[in-house]
């Protein structure tokens, strides 16, 4: 039998200004359940996430420095920390909301076809009084199954989970710089299982994703060639189909944007740059037609760098970046700072 009913595992790196919020909303709702183990898994933070995190009742492990950050390397070193039946993973900036995790454990024990459980995430700021201002919501909801079940059409990192189920599933992949959440989901489903629903809000993720340092991050750390790896993945995989279903991937803009390139280079093999000219004056003029529609100006940068780097991230990461053989599991590395 496991020693814990469940295990929450907790992702930061570099999270000192949300990792009080999101370990008090945690703990806030663990009142209740005497069985359950909190392990924060840190990726070198060089800020004070960890002299913060420390001041709660959690097992800290830090990630070897031999190893590449990626998302998908914490969530596999917390499976493999964890002592409990069930598994809740939350990113460091995240914060669970009320109720959720009872009501997402009530569900997942309903059927032993249901691998995990997902809720919709609320996704904003706090503004300057406190209220937490709400940019947009994911939803995750896709269809009853024929058991009345309801079900998901896909996953995110913070998920409650079956450990046998995602042992079985083979957990998340450590080499993917992104999407993650998505090839795991599609090995769920390939292994017959399903990822349970929720209407309930499960919780709120503090963003700067609308800043453009963060946008310069992803950049950096290969978050958008990861959704190339990730689409050239599944059509090794042959679940291409599904897998663009399940990550949404815009093809309009990624398909624009290699237009583009086409046209630049074709220009440059015939000394003629009128196609390629056409094509940026129809860019400007698509430019201008979102920046009058975008009501809130000052994101309207951002949010052309995000689209930006996901098409060409997705171009760059299909076409050039290379991910290491994810069946040779090898061991990882971690130094555990507070047991």
């Amino acid at each position: 039998m496991p020693e814990y009913n469940l295990s929450i595992v907790v992702i930061s790196k570099n999270e000192e200004k949300h990792i009080a919020k999101c370990l008090d909303s945690v703990f806030a709702e663990i009142k209740a359940m005497p069985a359950t183990e909190v392990i924060l898994v840190d990726s070198r933070s060089t800020d004070k996430t960890i002299d913060i995190a420390s001041k709660y009742n959690v097992k800290i492990a830090v990630i070897d420095k031999k190893h590449k950050m990626t998302p998908g390397l914490g969530r596999l070193i917390g499976t493999q920390l964890s002592k409990g039946y069930f598994i809740f993973f939350l990113d460091g900036d995240k914060i669970l909301c009320n109720g959720w995790l009872k009501e997402a454990l009530s569900v997942i024990d309903k059927s032993d076809s249901i691998a995990g459980v997902i809720g919709n995430i609320e996704e904003g700021f706090f503004e300057d009084n406190g209220e937490f201002r709400i940019l947009r919501v994911f939803d995750y909801f896709a269809n009853k199954n024929q058991n009345s079940m309801l079900i998901a059409k896909t996953l995110d990192g913070t998920s409650l989970f079956k450990k046998e189920a995602l042992e079985k599933t083979g957990g998340y992949d450590p080499f993917m710089r992104s999407c993650e959440d998505t090839d795991l989901f599609l090995r769920i489903e390939k292994n017959k299982f399903v990822v349970a629903w929720t209407s309930k809000i499960m919780c709120r993720h503090i963003t700067d994703n609308y800043d453009m340092s963060e946008i310069a991050t992803k950049i950096f750390k290969g978050y958008y060639s990861g959704l190339g790896v990730f689409v050239r993945k599944a059509l090794k995989n042959r679940v291409f189909l599904k897998a663009l279903k399940a990550k949404d991937v815009p093809f309009r803009y990624i398909g624009w944007l290699f237009l583009g390139m086409q046209l630049f280079f074709i220009s440059f093999i015939i000394k003629n740059y009128l196609l390629f000219f056409l094509w940026l004056i129809m860019t400007a003029r698509a430019l201008i037609i979102i920046f009058i529609r975008q009501k809130d100006k000052k994101y309207f940068f951002s949010i052309i760098a995000h689209i930006f780097g996901t098409s060409l991230g997705l171009i760059v990461g299909f076409l050039f970046v290379t991910n290491p053989d994810t069946g040779k599991r090898a061991h990882y590395d971690y130094k555990i700072v507070k047991d």
